[in-house]
């Protein structure tokens, strides 16, 4: 909803009457998406060794920064997907983000669950995030990582170019 909110509360065409560029405007939205989902990254991250450390059970690092990379990158692919969608709508509508990482997320599920869903696990940013799997391999699938960064970056492009032409209503 970065962008559509700005629209839906008028707020955009105050925006745009100013000597801004739309490339600015996008870019300073994106930069607030993506510290959001750095800090909420980091605070889950510092609170989980806070928690281990509490009671007193030795900490395995690298497991514990692998998932903690995956989450981010899950966080990452979800919030480019959701900033794209934002730009192709004129209301703000928090439903459609939600719904589409619940979406995902299910699907992920029925990969794990039926072999021969298997392949589906291509189409979820969840499936590189797999604790048991990130834990017992002691490493990421850089190949689902890569499909997802390489989702994120097409959803990016397609932002950009919906609303550096997108009529402001």
């Amino acid at each position: 909803t970065a962008l559509s909110r700005e629209e839906n509360g008028h707020t955009a065409e105050f925006l745009l009457s100013q000597p801004v560029s739309r490339f600015s405007i996008v870019s300073s939205k994106l930069a607030s998406v993506l510290l959001q989902v750095m800090l909420i990254n980091l605070i889950s991250g510092v609170s989980a060794v806070l928690t281990m450390l509490c009671i007193g059970e030795p900490i395995d690092w690298k497991p514990l920064l692998l998932l903690n990379l995956s989450y981010l990158l899950v966080h990452l692919e979800l919030a480019c997907i959701t900033f794209c969608i934002s730009a192709f709508c004129s209301r703000n509508n928090p439903g459609i983000g939600l719904g589409l990482a619940v979406a995902l997320y299910f699907i992920n599920i029925v990969a794990n669950i039926s072999a021969e869903a298997k392949n589906i696990k291509y189409l979820t940013p969840f499936a590189y995030c797999e604790g048991a799997d990130i834990v017992t391999k002691e490493a990421l699938d850089g190949t689902l990582i890569a499909i997802g960064m390489g989702i994120a970056a097409v959803c990016l492009a397609l932002a950009y170019a919906k609303y550096l032409r997108k009529d402001i209503r």
